[in-house]
């Protein structure tokens, strides 16, 4: 169950009507001190480099409030499947990247988006069977893909092997260091690490 508060029957009557929902709909309002944050607990090194120490607190996201993943990624992903395709829907990243090869996300450290947004790459993001569950129709796939191919080639290197098992590493958690407005379209600017993860 999901706390914070309900902002009420007009909000969710509206956002019934805009997103033609059959469903009825709630807007809930996280506030700082009335529920309890949890802080995020990050790994202590990645497989080359000491990840940054961060003392970010989340609510709602499962480790962190931002996950980006690049198009070419899921491009790269699609091309391995003949009869069936996969959308971002299935990944659930807040930030899709454009116009970088696939998989650059694990090289990333930092990010900036923008004239002013900047994050800091805190971890590889793992997936789970939640990748499997087709968004339009909330059903499970019955062959575990998209999970089951991505497990073929993007498993972590055997040195990360014990911390993340067999779930296949795609797309990258990052934390804000700095807030701003991004859109579709802005630049995107990326410091690398010298290997991924």
């Amino acid at each position: 169950m999901t706390e914070g508060l309900d902002c009420g029957e007009e909000v969710g009557v509206w956002l019934k009507q805009f997103l033609v929902s059959s469903e009825p709909l709630r807007l809930l309002y996280f506030s700082p001190g009335l529920h309890s944050e949890r802080q995020i607990i990050v790994d202590k090194d990645w497989q080359f480099s000491k990840v940054p120490n961060r003392k970010d607190e989340v609510v709602y996201p499962d480790l962190t409030p931002y996950m980006a993943v690049s198009q070419a990624s899921l491009d790269d992903l699609n091309l391995k499947f003949v009869s069936q395709q996969f959308e971002m829907r299935n990944f659930r990243p807040n930030i899709v990247v454009a116009g970088c090869p696939a998989y650059d996300e694990d090289l990333w450290s930092d990010v900036r988006i923008g004239d002013q947004a900047a994050f800091v790459c805190v971890k590889p993001c793992t997936r789970c069977i939640f990748t499997t569950i087709n968004p339009n129709t909330g059903e499970k796939s019955g062959d575990t893909e998209p999970l089951k191919t991505l497990r073929k080639y993007r498993l972590a290197p055997d040195e990360l092997r014990a911390t993340y098992k067999d779930s296949p590493i795609f797309g990258v958690h990052m934390g804000l260091n700095e807030a701003g407005v991004i859109k579709v379209g802005d630049p995107v600017y990326v410091r690398y690490k010298k290997a991924p993860y």
